[in-house]
């Protein structure tokens, strides 16, 4: 396989990002050994045997009325047997309609690692990401240190940049991201509006290339500690039908945040798949 790279460093989410095809990366579309569709882990709760002990029953018969006391006084009270009702009576089971929780919504992607769904669907393992197969072209951006730093899927009608970022565990970052990211647009001499979309709040706008204003959309998703954004740029990034493909493909995504702390913002690492390391390894020893 003819695998090529683009040298660069990682990026924030807000920082500038490369429009034009990114045709010099590395192409994982029909190198990468595929994994099966990812399975959520999980573990059923563990059944308890405990129940809360109940309140002895009082004495009855002629020994429980000699231990009565006399009197009444201010030392000690003597202890008024209770009533039985009738509810008491009743089975331990409530013959009435006991108040229950609705169930939660059903997730949809994209999706975190604790909620990957167990499906037919091939994604292939980079890491933070696990990216479905599709009739999109699979390409990585690689640093000059070998690191991935992006994903892209390039088709007929453009190409979709993915990128995850840690964030903070109480709230997303979103928001604030893209309000950098439109600032950045309009320092270039670009432009971008706010709309809603299918995943919630989106930029979408033109921004200069070296054909001239290419058409960008960057939509964002906020998960468990980290914040997914995708960059779609060309025709697919105005067209409902053209973006299609990449939509598709961006819901089944999985996102593994991991467990290392990292700064918000920091890009979480991704990787090669084993199979294409060894690949590109053999190349470079090649080379040398």
């Amino acid at each position: 396989m003819a695998m090529g790279r683009r040298k660069q460093r990682a990026q924030t989410p807000s920082e500038r990002t490369n429009y034009t095809d990114a045709a010099d990366s590395i192409d994982l579309t029909d190198s990468a050994a595929p994994n099966p569709g990812d399975q959520a882990p999980g573990a059923a709760a563990a059944p308890t045997d405990a129940t809360p002990a109940g309140r002895p029953g009082s004495p009855v018969g002629a020994h429980a009325r000699a231990a009565r006391p006399a009197s009444r006084d201010s030392a000690g009270r003597g202890r008024r047997r209770d009533k039985r009702s009738e509810r008491s009576k009743l089975d331990a089971t409530p013959p009435w309609q006991v108040r229950q929780r609705p169930a939660a919504a059903a997730t949809t992607g994209p999706y975190d690692v604790a909620d990957a769904p167990i499906d037919a669907i091939t994604r292939i393992d980079l890491g933070a990401l696990r990216v479905p197969t599709s009739e999109l072209e699979m390409r990585v951006e690689v640093d000059a240190a070998q690191q991935v730093v992006a994903v892209d899927l390039v088709g007929p009608n453009g190409h979709m940049q993915l990128g995850a970022f840690a964030a903070p565990r109480s709230e997303g970052i979103w928001d604030e991201i893209r309000a950098e990211i439109a600032a950045s647009i309009a320092e270039q001499k670009g432009n971008a509006t706010e709309a809603t979309g299918e995943f919630g709040p989106e930029l979408r706008g033109r921004v200069p290339a070296d054909t001239g204003l290419t058409p960008v959309r960057f939509v964002g998703v906020n998960g468990p500690r980290w914040l997914l954004r995708a960059m779609i740029v060309g025709p697919a990034a105005t067209d409902a039908v053209k973006a299609e493909p990449f939509l598709d493909l961006l819901r089944d995504v999985v996102v593994v945040r991991g467990n290392e702390p990292l700064p918000v913002r920091e890009p979480i690492p991704l990787r090669l798949p084993d199979t294409v390391m060894e690949q590109f390894e053999a190349e470079q020893d090649a080379e040398a």
